[in-house]
């Protein structure tokens, strides 16, 4: 039971990483694209700087890079399976 609970403990945790990483990456994109849906303010209007935009924007789509390394980083059973799937002979 004990190995159990710190397996579960381990797993939400680094659920729990990847779901802030997610958030960190994406709220900057998704306020500015409120903002911009409801004409409070828009790159067009000069009121979102362009290079804002275009930072929040690849923040955003950064998460799907950052990913595998936050697994790896925290999961050992996807460091095993990495590492199987990059350093082990193929069987045929």
């Amino acid at each position: 039971m004990r190995r159990s609970l710190r397996t579960e403990m381990r797993v939400a945790r680094t659920t729990g990483i990847v779901v802030a990483a997610f958030i960190v990456c994406w709220i900057p994109f998704t306020t500015i694209y409120v903002l911009q849906a409801y004409s409070v303010c828009t790159v067009a209007a000069g009121c979102i700087p362009t290079s804002l935009f275009t930072i929040a924007f690849w923040l955003g789509y950064s998460n799907s890079a950052v990913n595998p390394i936050l697994y790896a980083a925290f999961s050992r059973d996807f460091r095993v399976a990495l590492k199987r799937l990059f350093f082990q002979k193929p069987k045929f």
